[in-house]
């Protein structure tokens, strides 16, 4: 019997790793920046979504599991960028942001990332980590790997 899995390998997280620097979020806030933090409206739920923005009102009242929409920047909200990442080879400077990444989920703060092809929008908690490290993994390679 041979069975065909595919599996994604992420990068190793440098130990090395320097602190992650301030990169402007794409409205020109600098990430880390704490200020007061507005509520702008509700969105449906979508996994990985923090359970402190749930509306556990609105839940109780429709049924509908929805998220709140925050503006104001409330919370740190820190961007892992391909460009600010150290000098190096691409495995170094991807295991860099692998590092910054899952920092980011331990300290759950809200975290995006930057990528040359594409930008995943922050957000928080295992899921969105996940999808990061995802990104990471893939970037530059058209490789799959198939155990058999």
């Amino acid at each position: 019997m041979h069975l065909s899995t595919r599996c994604i390998v992420w990068p190793k997280p440098a130990t090395d790793a320097p602190v992650r620097p301030d990169t402007p979020s794409p409205t020109g806030q600098q990430s880390g920046q704490r200020g007061d933090e507005d509520l702008v409206g509700l969105r449906d739920y979508q996994e990985g979504d923090s359970p402190k923005l749930i509306a556990w009102k609105t839940l109780a009242r429709s049924d509908q599991l929805k998220s709140r929409r925050m503006a104001g920047g409330g919370s740190a909200t820190t961007w892992g960028d391909f460009n600010f990442a150290p000098p190096g080879d691409l495995e170094y400077r991807l295991s860099v942001l692998a590092r910054w990444i899952i920092d980011a989920e331990k300290a759950n703060e809200n975290f995006g990332l930057r990528l040359p092809d594409q930008e995943i929008s922050p957000n928080q908690g295992r899921v969105h980590r996940d999808r990061c490290l995802d990104a990471l993994a893939a970037m530059g390679s058209d490789v799959e790997y198939r155990l058999a």
